[in-house]
């Protein structure tokens, strides 16, 4: 067989079932367009997060302990690493104040 030939037989195949050949060669163009929106979809999520970061101030990073409490090791570890200028722990805490019969919650 050579090559007219084989074009010959693949083009009677999709003649003969002409409905599902159209099919398929839609379901292939919808999900390689799916894929490529997806594609670009996530390029640019990540480049708007990462833009937003950069606005906030790239120098500052923020660290948060789920008990409450940075100890003055982990200070000291994390002023150690390079190109970290200086560690401020930041402590955080809600409560109840009560101010003349009000409260007030944070």
């Amino acid at each position: 067989m050579n090559a007219i030939d084989i074009l010959w037989l693949a083009y009677k195949g999709l003649m003969a079932r002409r409905t599902l050949a159209i099919i398929s060669i839609i379901a292939i163009m919808i999900g390689i367009t799916s894929v490529s929106f997806i594609e670009a979809f996530s390029q640019g999520v990540e480049h708007s997060v990462i833009f937003t970061l950069f606005q906030l101030n790239p120098t500052n990073i923020y660290v948060f302990n789920e008990i409450g409490y940075v100890s003055p090791t982990d200070v000291s570890f994390m002023s150690s690493l390079p190109g970290i200028y200086a560690v401020y722990p930041v402590i955080e805490a809600h409560g109840i104040v009560q101010i003349g019969g009000g409260l007030l919650m944070f």
